[in-house]
């Protein structure tokens, strides 16, 4: 591994796995204490005026109190975030850091607190929490009793009071069906992950009385807010809240002089008296773009990271053999797009669900000439021992080691759609969706060929090979232990002899053994080509499994991931715009210096080139962090992203995000299945099946079945249900040692007693308890880092300094199941597309809460046509731009999604073709068609 200087790394002591959380806490509320009962006034702190205090006074009462709770179990109850949970620290741009305690039940969860620790601020787009003594009356709860201001002296947003989702529903809490996380879950029938049954709403906590307010738009980064609650809010007493008896104010002291900027801006907007604050407390958020700024700015030599420019060429490392001269199109450096629709077609016969799809539209190459594959070196920062970054943005310090990153490349074909286009043609990057590859490109390549566009795509971090075509690998190397699906039951090496025979006729594979031909396979096929990719091996069991970690609950590896594949981007920008250039001086143009054809003239990109930006679900949320801090993207299209990755997160349908996900939150779950033999049961993991057992033992109707940590001292403990069915968790790091028993409390014996060592790692979280929805809250404050909604504003509302407002056309889909309509009309209007109106109109119709809504239900009038906008697609199924299911509204949509996108690239953002019979072929209209989903501004068209 290559590495700057890097500061030494704290390490954690095992003495760490026995401390206990009350010291920590403790040491916070002794802190606050002295501040609050009178150990500091205001007047103790430097530069701070107590002519105002007696304004701030606790008024004392009979009312609900606020809760000040920091030793609660299982989770503190306070008001947070908030600037007393964090400390002094210069080096960071907010002069600040988190502190938050760090002892848990497993090294997994001690390191994710940790790393929150090392942010400069709380998350901007994330529940605000506040617990109270005893119930609210809900129907206090109001815009007009709870505020939140910015008080940020140096910012141009001081004094915005922020609009607030207080029971709106813009943010729905429920599934589409509820489900259990694994057998014997008790909480299978619950409509959300959060609450417990019977919970009133979404948006207030029952159990412990906690208010659950949210920003409608994302706060602004580097910036100080005032939470206030005033008298108007009231408890069911019908009396106003309070703070603590204890609270000298209606603050903490140290916050009086934010709460004075607060109480100074509601007087002038409000008309609020500071005798209306019933109380009150700051945060500051963190910082946001400047990771990436900073490597972006190091690719270009500027900044700590300038070291970065000199790491890198601009050119491309390798171009990929696609097979022998003649058999293609005479160059073994190029493939016909037509011979690429033939062998996928010939691979699809073969596939159980090929025919469910129009693969007719999925592998469209009419205006692609060739397709081109290979690799540019990037720096990953991924390689660490812990797969996230180790980086300083001020020294510039940072592991990393070069890494390939494979791409692909269509090449447009002359003719009448795009007015015989001649190279070198403009790029559009590509990126793909979560689990998938770049192979993905084919959505879109033909479309923007048909605009004399050229198509570039790479994968994702530790994303990629195609896991059909790796799956086909494992199959001749005789892989096992993987769940290799339907490839486990065709006759995988016939195909490929016959696919040989069919494409690669002049390879002589008669006496190929399975081994030798998959040499033959990487090193003279197109599949060769698609076999390269970044999905590292984690666990050493010989399989890549695409994108499977780029969801978990360890969200810092869910941050890194898309950072780097943002970096990977900014790369890609300098290696396209280098295209053209004789860079090792030989006098003519190379393969790797984008004359794939090697006619003389460049295919692609160039400094004068345009360059674009299309992104599909992940490959949009990646994609609007990447558009916005990066000047050199002319227009861009995310078709279903989502904004709140914690929303999109809690109600997604994905199985591979999801079991990933539950699995380290709630696991390791240990779960009792019955089994023929009367009163025993087979042990299982989380969503294990039978065949998986560990252990087999008795566990009669009524005992109690003991869970216990050896490692950690953690016990959690259930009662055996009909036919000795139980699940019991409790937090694991891989490696703990574990032992269950069962006891039979009426006679005090243990039945049954086991041990063993736990594989896997977990939080051991309960499902809808406080627990679990103050860990979504906390994975919010780390994602804000990476999360679309923080950079949706700099697109257009407030762009960087050095960037310049984008074109950008967003694409959602009705109804989407992956990335549910609510986070997708969130990002909507934190990038300023949507209206007031418009967004009222989705609630207000059902459309946030799964129901399919019609164009025209939707979005009458459309704010804008040109430049800056979003569409609603009806396309039935998410993916619909790239596999769009046998519906006719999702065929349609298809092609009308890609047409429309690549026109948009082409014309910088000019034009938003809506009308679905200029954009789509007859053949492909629904029928009959419904004009609801034709409407412009109000008419049909």
């Amino acid at each position: 591994m290559r590495r700057r200087p890097f500061g030494p790394e704290a390490k954690e002591s095992s003495a760490m796995r026995t401390t206990h959380p009350t010291w920590v806490w403790l040491s916070i509320l002794i802190f606050a204490l002295a501040l609050s009962v009178g150990g500091c006034t205001r007047g103790d702190f430097p530069d701070e005026d107590a002519e105002h205090d007696e304004d701030f006074e606790n008024p004392g009462g009979e009312g609900v109190e606020v809760l000040w709770q920091p030793n609660a179990d299982p989770v503190a109850l306070i008001p947070q975030p908030n600037n007393i949970l964090t400390k002094k620290d210069e080096t960071t741009p907010t002069g600040l850091r988190v502190n938050l305690p760090v002892d848990a039940q497993s090294d997994f969860a001690r390191t994710l607190r940790t790393r929150i620790n090392q942010l400069d601020g709380f998350g901007n787009f994330n529940n605000i929490a506040v617990s109270f003594s005893d119930r609210l009356d809900l129907r206090t709860i109001s815009d007009e009793t709870i505020y939140l201001v910015d008080v940020q002296p140096d910012s141009k947003f001081y004094g915005e009071v922020v609009a607030l989702d207080l029971g709106k529903g813009f943010f729905p809490k429920d599934l589409l069906d509820p489900e259990a996380f694994y057998p014997n879950d008790p909480m299978a029938k619950a409509k959300d992950l959060l609450y417990k049954p019977g919970n009133r709403v979404d948006w207030y906590e029952d159990e412990t009385n906690t208010l659950l307010i949210r920003p409608i738009l994302p706060l602004h980064q580097q910036s100080k807010y005032v939470v206030v609650l005033t008298t108007g809010l009231r408890g069911e007493d019908g009396l106003p809240v309070r703070p603590p008896d204890y609270f000298e104010y209606v603050t903490f002291p140290e916050q009086i002089e934010s709460l004075e900027d607060a109480s100074d801006v509601l007087k002038a907007e409000k008309g609020l008296d500071p005798d209306d604050i019933a109380f009150a407390w700051e945060f500051t958020t963190a910082t946001v773009t400047e990771p990436l700024e900073s490597l972006r700015r190091g690719l270009y030599g500027e900044g700590p990271f300038d070291w970065i420019h000199d790491e890198l060429d601009t050119y491309f490392t390798e171009i990929h053999d696609f097979g022998v001269d003649g058999e293609t199109d005479g160059n073994p450096k190029t493939f016909e797009a037509a011979r690429f629709a033939e062998l996928i077609n010939f691979i699809a016969t073969f596939v159980p669900d090929a025919s469910n799809v129009p693969l007719d539209l999925i592998v469209a190459t009419d205006s692609v000439a060739y397709f081109v594959s290979g690799s540019y070196t990037t720096l990953s920062f991924l390689e660490t021992k812990d797969r996230v970054f180790h980086m300083d943005i001020h020294t510039g310090e940072a592991e990393y080691q070069p890494e390939e990153v494979p791409f692909f490349i269509a090449i447009p074909e002359p003719n009448e759609k795009n007015n015989f286009a001649q190279p070198p043609y403009p790029v559009a990057f590509f990126q793909h969706a979560n689990i998938r590859s770049r192979l993905d490109f084919i959505a879109i390549a033909s479309a923007n060929a048909e605009q004399g566009i050229a198509t570039f795509a790479i994968d994702a971090a530790e994303h990629g090979p195609e896991s059909i075509i790796s799956g086909v690998v494992y199959v001749l190397e005789g892989l096992q232990g993987a769940d290799l699906g339907w490839l486990s039951d065709v006759p995988v090496e016939l195909i490929i002899r016959l696919l040989m025979g069919i494409f690669y006729p002049s390879i002589d594979i008669s006496d190929a053994t399975p081994a030798e031909l998959v040499q033959i396979l990487k090193e003279k096929t197109f599949i060769g080509a698609l076999l390269h990719g970044r999905t590292p091996d984690l666990d050493g069991d010989g399989f890549r499994n695409s994108g499977q970690t780029f969801y978990s609950a360890d969200i810092f590896r869910t941050n890194a991931i898309s950072r780097q594949t943002q970096f990977d981007l900014f790369q890609a920008v300098r290696v396209i715009n280098g295209l053209g250039e004789d860079w090792n001086g030989n006098g003519k143009l190379d393969i790797v210096e984008g004359d794939f054809n090697q006619d003389g003239i460049v295919d692609l990109g160039g400094a004068a080139n345009p360059l674009y930006f299309v992104g599909m679900s992940l490959g949009s949320i990646m994609g609007i962090p990447f558009v916005s801090m990066e000047p050199e993207i002319d227009a861009a299209v995310f078709n279903v992203p989502g904004g709140g990755l914690s929303d999109i997160l809690m109600r997604t349908n994905i199985p591979n995000v999801n079991d990933g996900i539950r699995a380290d939150l709630t696991g390791p779950v240990v779960v009792g299945r019955p089994v023929n033999d009367e009163n025993h049961v087979a042990l299982t993991i989380n969503k294990q099946t039978l065949d998986k057992r560990f252990a087999t033992i008795r566990a009669p109707e009524g005992t109690t079945v003991v869970l216990e940590n050896l490692d950690s001292g953690q016990v959690r403990e259930t009662r055996v249900g009909e036919n000795g069915a139980f699940s019991v968790t409790a937090a694991s790091d891989a490696g703990d040692r574990f032992r269950l028993r069962v006891v039979d409390r009426e006679h005090d014996e243990i039945i049954e007693e086991v041990e063993w060592n736990s594989k896997l790692r977990g939080e051991g979280v309960l499902r809808n308890t406080p627990e679990a929805r103050a860990f979504v809250d906390n994975a919010q404050w780390a994602v804000s880092q990476v999360d679309p909604i923080t950079f949706a504003p700099f697109l257009m509302l407030d762009p960087r300094p050095y960037n310049n407002v984008k074109n950008f056309l967003i694409q959602i889909c009705s109804p989407d199941t992956a990335v549910p309509t609510a986070p997708g009309v969130a990002v909507i209007r934190a990038a300023g597309l949507m209206d007031d109106a418009h967004a009222d109109n989705f609630l207000e119709r059902g459309a946030l809460d799964w129901e399919r809504i019609s164009y025209s239900n939707a979005n009458q009038p459309i704010e804008s046509f040109a430049h800056q906008a979003w569409r609603l697609h009806p396309g039935s199924n998410h993916e619909y731009m790239l596999a769009p299911r046998f519906d006719p509204y999702s065929i349609m949509y298809s092609v009308h999604s890609k047409r429309q996108a690549a026109l948009f690239l082409k014309t910088g953002g000019e034009e938003i073709v809506d009308n679905v019979r200029i954009t789509v072929p007859p053949e492909y209209l629904a029928d009959p068609i419904d004009p609801d989903y034709y409407v412009k501004s109000g008419e049909v068209q």
